[in-house]
């Protein structure tokens, strides 16, 4: 019993991201959420928003400024660090 609970808290711990991923100030991609009528989830983008990050709470959520004025609190499985590889793919 404790050999699997051990091996199931490994592959969480591989699937999941750590706590402190994000530093302040990063450029990330926020993962879209819900589709808008007429359009097929299948094919539409899964990362669609680039937003900065502006603040972090206990646990894993961060601060998010999504413009000049909009800031919204996202869970970090929810954002992805944004590099220049992952617009040319």
């Amino acid at each position: 019993m404790i050999d699997a609970q051990g091996y199931q808290k490994q592959r969480y711990d591989q699937t999941h991201g750590k706590a402190d991923k994000f530093k302040l100030g990063e450029i990330v991609l926020v993962r879209t959420e819900f589709v808008s009528n007429g359009r097929k989830k299948s094919i539409s983008p899964r990362f669609s928003q680039l937003a900065k990050v502006v603040g972090k709470s206990p646990g894993n959520i961060y601060k998010i400024r999504l413009g000049p004025k909009s800031y919204s609190w996202i869970n970090m499985e929810r954002i992805k660090k944004y590099s220049l590889d992952v617009e040319e793919k």
